[in-house]
Parts: structure tokens; sequence; C-alpha cells
């Protein structure tokens, strides 16, 4: 029945309760705009100090298994979303390193003895050329070799400490490590990381939706893969299911995470057309799978090849004299490289 309005002589239908949104694509073009090149990721990566001796030492023989434990970092859990606090991640203390269990600089140790009797020779006698004019040439080789473990042992005491500034050391190499990995190596950080599909003519050509990850130590983690059988894979991320509250409109993401996904495990994933998805799972993508990222944290995904440069420095005594008995000092700094080998 109409309606009459009392502030009119026209009468009308009461309108219903629906809402009817009108979308205009043309103005799409108009209402947009792009970030700024202060809002690109630049990252961040280290400028190495030098060294007073070129030559590189490599130390070979260290399981990238083992030297990634060294090293960990974890997500900021809360931080009002919107990153207020940093860069979003923070470096976190790993297993105590084990530098320990590499006590000598095998294939150069000699050139680099060398090279410090030199210099030696050159603050005390004004000529590089003279180190034979040391009488006890062997007792400062050796002295070398004591001051050259102590360095080792004396990178451990600061990576493996509990509190203080040598704590935060730890938590600074990590830091350091994950910033120049996350510049150079940011694919190794994604789940599609060393995806591989037994048939190409299998991907999907749409996303297919929280996929079962099966096998290795963990389970119940789902996945949507995105890839197309031209352009290989794509994107892989962590399912997810929208549920809306029939009552409030409030929407709630549920995340598939699973548990008891380790580094190094092997999972797969099946798609609809057939295709079976292999990964050899790193540890941040064993993380990302148990959804640990933001509690537990992760190592970061050190791989065989990589190195860690380590930066040594082995100081003269401080009592040492010259020829003028005056007080002399320097410092020999050189890189050791610790190659990480597969075990």
């Amino acid at each position: 029945m109409p309606t009459a309005a009392t502030n009119s002589l026209v009468s009308y239908n009461a309108p219903t309760s629906s809402i009817v949104t009108f979308y205009i694509s043309a103005l799409d073009i108009y209402a947009q705009s792009d970030v700024g090149v202060s809002g690109i990721y630049q990252g961040e990566t280290t400028t190495q100090n030098q060294v007073s001796y070129q030559a590189i030492t490599e130390m070979v023989d260290i399981p990238y298994t083992e030297a990634a434990t060294w090293f960990k970092f974890q997500t900021i859990a809360d931080d009002d979303n919107l990153n207020t606090i940093g860069n979003g991640i923070i470096g976190m203390k790993g297993v105590d390193s084990a530098f320990t269990s590499v006590v000598s600089v095998p294939s150069k140790s000699k050139l680099l003895k060398t090279d410090y009797l030199n210099t030696l020779a050159e603050y005390v006698f004004g000529n590089r050329e003279v180190a034979d004019f040391f009488t006890n040439q062997k007792e400062i080789k050796d002295a070398w070799d004591v001051a050259k473990n102590d360095a080792v042992a004396n990178l451990n005491d600061s990576l493996a400490a509990e509190g203080g500034d040598d704590y935060k050391l730890a938590k600074d190499a990590s830091m350091e490590l994950v910033k120049n990995m996350l510049v150079n190596n940011a694919n190794r950080f994604a789940l599609e990381y060393n995806a591989v599909l037994d048939d190409a003519q299998k991907a999907p050509n749409s996303p297919e939706e929280n996929l079962d990850v099966v096998g290795g130590s963990g389970t119940g983690a789902k996945v949507t893969i995105i890839a197309d059988v031209d352009n290989g894979m794509k994107q892989i991320v962590i399912g997810n299911t929208v549920t809306t509250d029939a009552e409030t409109g409030v929407q709630t993401t549920t995340h598939h995470t699973g548990s008891g996904y380790l580094a190094n495990d092997t999972v797969t994933i099946t798609v609809q057309s057939g295709g079976v998805f292999t990964i050899q799972l790193n540890s941040v993508q064993a993380a990302i799978l148990n959804g640990e990222t933001d509690t537990v944290g992760a190592n970061p995904p050190l791989l065989p090849g990589d190195k860690i440069r380590v930066k040594y420095t082995i100081n003269s005594p401080g009592d040492q004299l010259d020829t003028n008995n005056s007080e002399v000092s320097f410092s020999q700094t050189f890189y050791v490289d610790y190659l990480l080998q597969a075990v």
C-alpha cells in the first residue's frame, strides 16, 4: 500500500532494504598512483672492510646444514600491521657456532706467516727483505699459530655467549647475513624455490587452492599453486579459507599451516591435472609450512657452495721495539672463506 509522505503532496512506495552498487570501470585509470622511488625495497648488503693481505684462504669441509644453525632470524609477530618496528625481521642467536672445528688455515698459513715476518721486519729493521735477521723465527711463527687459533676461539666465544654485547654480536651477525641474502638470494625465501614439476604439461592453468603437502616429517599444511604450462611455476603460497560471520559480516582468514616439517625434507604437491610438484625444503620453507617464522623463527637458507667470509686480525706484541728502541706495532688482516659443502 502506498505510504504518504508527511512533507510532500507526493506518495511513494518505500524502497527495499538492499543497496545497489554501481561500478564504473572507466574511472579506474584515474584512481591510481605509483609508490615513489623511496618506496622501492633497496635492501642492504655488506660493504667489505679491506685487508692488508689480499690472498683469501678457503676453509672447506664445513657442512652447510651445520653452518646454517649458527644463525637465526625471526619475523616480527606484532607490529600494528604497519611494519612500525624496523624491518619486520630481527636477528636471533642460533646454536653455538662451530668455527672451533676449524682450527687451522692449511693452504696458505705459510704465506700468511711469511707475510707477518716480512711486515715485522719492516717495522723493526725498516726493510721487508731482512726477515732472516730474526734469530727466533720459529718462536715468532709458533706465536702466530697461537694467535690465529686464539682468534678462532674468540670468534666462537662471541657467538656463543649469552647476554651482553657478545650476545648482541650473535644477533647482529644473523641479521647481517639475512639482509645480504634478501638482496642477493631473495628467491630462497619463497615456497616455490627449488620446486620441480614432473611434467610441464600438467601444470595448472589457473590457481589450485588448498592442495595437500605430502611427505617429509610434517603434516597438515595446504598450499595454493599458481602456474601455467607456458611459463611454469609462478607462485606457491600457504592455503587459506575465508569465512564470514552470518550476523556481523566479519571475515576471518584461516591459514592452513602444519607442523613438524624440517629443512631438507622432500615434500610433494599433486595438482588436479595430475602433475606432481616436488620440493626439497630449506629451513625457511619448512618454517613457513609450520607457521613458525614469527614464533620459533628460522635459520637462513644457506646452501652448498655458499661462503661465510670472516676478517681475521693478528696484532703484533704491544711491547715490540724497533732498532731505535722505540715501540712499534701493526696488525695483519686477512679474509677466511668458510666454504659450505654438501653433507
